[in-house]
This record gives C-alpha cells, structure tokens and sequence, in this order.
C-alpha cells in the first residue's frame, strides 16, 4: 500500500477469493521485493491510515520511491490498482501514483478515480492494459483475469 488507505486491505480480500499465493505486507520496504515475479501496489492515500501506522506523509513518499527503485532493479511486474475510486485521489495520492505508473505492467482502476482521463490517457499513450472497475466487487473478475 502506498498511501496507506483500506484499498490494500480490500486487494487482500480479493487475493483471498481467487486463491492467489501472495504475501500481504501494507507497510512493505524495498528489502521486500527480492524475490518476487509480481507486486500489486495499492495507490490511494488515507490521511487517516497515515497516522494509525504512524507514518507521515514524507515517510511514505520515501519508502514509496525506496520501493520503487528496488522493483526497477528487480524486473518484477507491477499492477497498479488504484480501486478506491474519487475519494482516493488528491495530491498525496496522485504523487503516489506518479510513482508507480511508470512501471506499471496493468492497471486495475474504479473507474470514477479517472474523472480526470489521467490513468487512461497514461494507459493509451504507454501502451499498458487497463482494466475498469465500477465497483468493489468487480475487482474479483479483474485480478483473477490478470493472474490466469
């Protein structure tokens, strides 16, 4: 989870659901990519889980670009999932997401989050798949297409 938000919890439910073998690790540092041929890296930032993990917002930027640059090196795959729809984006959250499209693989994306064309504007112009939710539960269908 970059930012902190329920986003990465919810991903967790999801994996749980399609039987995926994955780690959970909302807080993971850039040690923790070795290893692994794919991430899923929630963006959205929640003020609010900031401060129950008692991280500030400078921390989590720079773990977030920490991560990053341990993913470049490791040629992982990266889904960005940005799933917890408007509410989810303001300046934290698109600084996040900043980050992590650039190495994007997929993009799993609520779909009113994209109010303003950024993630599939970046989608068609970077060629990456992207694949629209509209609601929770439709990120099941989404991942599980993903991961076949």
């Amino acid at each position: 989870s970059f930012g902190q938000s329920t986003d990465a919890a919810m991903i967790d439910t999801v994996m749980k659901k399609i039987g995926a073998n994955y780690t959970y690790n909302a807080t993971a540092n850039a040690s923790a990519v070795s290893g692994y041929k794919t991430v899923v890296i929630a963006v959205g930032a929640s003020t609010k889980g900031l401060g129950a993990a008692g991280i500030s917002e400078a921390q989590e930027t720079s773990r977030a670009e920490a991560f990053i640059e341990a993913v470049k090196k490791s040629g992982a795959k990266v889904i960005c999932a940005h799933i917890g729809g408007s509410q989810r984006r303001g300046k934290l959250s698109d600084t996040l997401t900043d980050l992590v499209l650039p190495v994007a693989s997929v993009i799993v994306l609520k779909e009113d989050a994209n109010f303003d064309y950024n993630f599939t504007n970046f989608a068609e112009k970077n060629n990456v798949p992207i694949s629209l939710i509209y609601a929770n539960k439709d990120s099941v269908t989404a991942f599980e297409n993903i991961l076949k």
